[in-house]
């Protein structure tokens, strides 16, 4: 048993080494930064946090040090200098780059989809789930145990049958 165990592992072994290489690679182009600059504004952390990092995967633009990222905190910063609010700067990198810039769609239109879908499998998916289940249970036959007495006289009868 033990051994089985041990060879399914080392199977294993070449496909997790190779994921850490990729892992450590991607941190070298996106190198992340976990506690946000100190003495950045809240209005800068909170734009910075909301927007993805194009290079990067699964970052956002304030947690990672890409070159790509730097580039738009310097336009995040510019743009909190002339004064805009958090909004205009939000529809300004929506402009630029689509909504795939923000790291959660908007909840409108037919990004409303993307935000009903989970709350539908997650709230109606176990109960249909269970109707199947229980569905399934219903239709099964109940074929049931008899005894020895009902089975010996069904062979009587059949042999006495046999006998005619």
């Amino acid at each position: 048993m033990m051994r089985k165990i041990f060879i399914a592992y080392r199977k294993l072994i070449p496909g997790a080494m190779a994921m850490a290489l990729l892992i450590g690679g991607s941190q070298q182009v996106c190198g992340t930064e976990l506690v946000p600059a100190t003495g950045e504004p809240q209005e800068f952390i909170d734009i910075a946090k909301d927007l993805r990092c194009p290079t990067c995967t699964g970052l956002s633009v304030l947690d990672s040090d890409a070159p790509f990222s730097l580039q738009i905190k310097n336009e995040v910063k510019d743009q909190l200098r002339q004064g805009r609010t958090e909004k205009e700067i939000m529809s300004f990198f929506t402009e630029r780059y689509g909504p795939w810039i923000l790291r959660e769609p908007p909840k409108s239109g037919a990004n409303l989809i993307a935000w009903l879908v989970p709350m539908v499998v997650l709230l109606a998916g176990p109960i249909l789930l269970w109707l199947l289940v229980w569905r399934k249970r219903q239709t099964i036959p109940d074929y049931g145990v008899r005894n020895a007495e009902d089975i010996e006289a069904e062979f009587h009868r059949q042999v006495e049958a046999a006998r005619q």
